[in-house]
């Protein structure tokens, strides 16, 4: 069934007015006057019907849906910038596994070096149609990019832990690591670029709430790592597989 985030709620229903979202609706999708959707405001969602469509589209509401969508934990992906479309990947894949928020990063090694991102609202239009699809209620925040040396001052303090796969890195297993996290709701992820971490900043993400770990014996590609980690922190400390 279509979902839709709804702009505004009315007395017995709700209402769409972007514009991007109103064309979808009735040139891309086609639906019609008491065709069914769902609608997600407030973070609730509920089984709508149309009923009417001009510049704006109206929804009455039939039903309020109780499905626990969200995850109990917020994973937070401080992502090193990738080359090309990577970064699309990641935040589309990584939505759909309940990210909470993704942070790009400029690294040493950073190709694409971005301060104020022109991609930014690409990324938030992504993150928002990934989490449409897999029918989340919060779409996921995407922060403007910031270079490596201010993560500490700007997110380590509303972190219970931060997780930072690392080539080099032979005796801190990931399995091992987040059986230490249980309980843990704020869990950080860095994910470096093409090229992986430089030593030195290694050392700048140093803090009592760092942990460095292994993935294993393979390299994986940037893109790989993120949704593999975020996967499996999901697995363990979160709601796949309940």
């Amino acid at each position: 069934m279509n979902r839709f985030f709804a702009d505004e709620k009315i007395d017995n229903g709700f209402i769409v007015k972007d514009p991007d979202e109103v064309k979808h609706i009735k040139k891309v999708l086609r639906l019609r006057v008491k065709d069914e959707v769902e609608i997600v405001y407030d973070e609730k969602e509920y089984l709508c019907e149309i009923v009417h469509m001009d510049n704006v589209v109206e929804f009455v509401t039939i039903a309020s849906l109780d499905i626990k969508r969200e995850s109990d934990i917020n994973i937070t992906l401080f992502q090193g910038l990738p080359k090309s479309d990577k970064m699309d990947l990641i935040i589309q894949k990584t939505t759909e596994l309940g990210i909470y928020r993704i942070v790009p990063v400029n690294t040493s090694r950073t190709i694409m070096k971005i301060n104020k991102s022109g991609k930014l609202d690409r990324w938030e239009k992504i993150a928002y149609a990934a989490a449409k699809q897999s029918k989340k209620v919060k779409v996921p925040l995407i922060d403007a990019p910031v270079d490596l040396k201010d993560l500490k001052e700007k997110y380590f303090a509303e972190l219970d832990v931060l997780l930072v796969p690392y080539e080099n890195e032979g005796k801190s297993k990931l399995k091992e690591i987040l059986d230490q996290c249980r309980g843990m709701k704020n869990i950080g992820v860095f994910i470096g670029p093409e090229g992986g971490i430089d030593e030195k900043e290694i050392k700048q993400l140093f803090s009592e709430k760092t942990r460095i770990v292994s993935l294993g014996n393979r390299i994986l590609r940037t893109e790989t790592a993120a949704v593999f980690s975020v996967g499996i922190v999901q697995f363990y400390l979160g709601d796949i597989g309940d």
